[in-house]
């Protein structure tokens, strides 16, 4: 061994020994331990763990902007209107704890406010709070579906799936629909449902409600059915018991999706009161890439005694 192999020797040991010693030198701060965001897949896509507990927790939301021209105001509105909402799960012995929480505004008829859509607790079958009633239900697809019911409401809902081939049961104490104007009072209104869902050709379900402060008593009947693999149909009949005059509403829509990307809708709306009206409409659905879907639609409508009415309307939806 040569001068230069021992000099070399001696230099890389020097070296290692130094790198030692300084890594342990007193007053020298060590890295705090980086905590990251783990996924969360217990409860779909979206969710990941906060970091120090075992609580799940999604970001969700929309951004809309749509452009509508009817005959009624012979003008073009432009409303521009979004939302986001807060989903926190936590499995527990009783089942899933979550809590829902969702803002939104904007929005001509808004005037671009500000407010609290949904606000609610959720602990297994049991939910208390502001959101969507057991018993709406919307009919058809795209711009111009037909919805029928009072939205959201303040409730204490009960709504049991564990009776196993897809069957459930449910029901609701209801407040009145100004959800954070509502009081229970003497005269909540009550709801019941029985339902089928995740069979080969679709879902259905019967409802029914009752109006205490009125007594008067509604009841539906909806399904979804798919007919094949790309054609789907949502259709409901709604009844509702009034002092002067009952109604009825019938709604029927179809969506045909000719591609991952592209689906056609339409729907038919017949509501028999004092005043019939006939509502047909059509459109389509475009998803530009995930997450963006552009749709155009086109709605007539017939009301006895009155002018015929049409409307038209092109919408942008962002939403994740």
């Amino acid at each position: 061994m040569n001068i230069k192999h021992i000099l070399l020797g001696t230099a890389a040991g020097l070296m290692v020994a130094t790198g030692a010693q300084a890594a342990d030198l007193p007053g020298e701060a060590v890295p705090a331990a980086v905590d990251y965001v783990k996924v969360c897949d217990a409860f779909g896509a979206g969710f990941f763990y906060i970091p120090g507990g075992d609580t799940c927790f999604k970001i969700d939301g929309r951004v809309r902007v749509k452009g509508e021209y009817t005959d009624d105001s012979g003008d073009l509105v432009v409303d521009i209107t979004g939302r986001v909402g807060f989903d926190a799960r936590t499995a527990t012995e009783y089942g899933t704890l979550r809590s829902y929480f969702r803002i939104g505004g904007g929005g001509e008829a808004a005037d671009k406010d500000v407010s609290i859509e949904e606000a609610f607790i959720q602990l297994g079958y049991l939910t208390v709070g502001e959101t969507g009633s057991i018993f709406d239900q919307d009919s058809g697809y795209g711009i111009y579906d037909l919805g029928f019911g009072n939205g959201d409401t303040a409730q204490l809902t009960v709504l049991y799936d564990g009776l196993g081939g897809g069957f459930y049961v449910g029901g609701a104490v209801e407040a009145g629909a100004e959800a954070y104007e509502a009081t229970f009072g003497d005269a909540p209104n009550f709801v019941a449902v029985v339902g089928v869902t995740g069979q080969p050709w679709g879902s259905a379900e019967l409802g029914v409600k009752y109006f205490a402060d009125d007594e008067l008593i509604a009841a539906k009947l909806g399904a979804i059915v798919k007919i094949a693999d790309p054609l789907e149909i949502n259709g409901v009949v709604y009844y509702a018991e009034e002092a002067d005059d009952d109604q009825i509403d019938i709604g029927l829509g179809a969506k045909y999706s000719a591609t991952d990307t592209l689906a056609l809708v339409a729907s038919l709306g017949y509501t028999i009161d004092e005043t019939d009206v006939w509502t047909a409409s059509a459109g389509v659905e475009y998803t530009v890439v995930p997450g963006l879907v552009a749709e155009a639609g086109f709605k007539y409508t017939d009301t006895e005694g009155a002018d015929e009415d049409t409307a038209f309307a092109v919408q942008l939806t962002r939403s994740w």
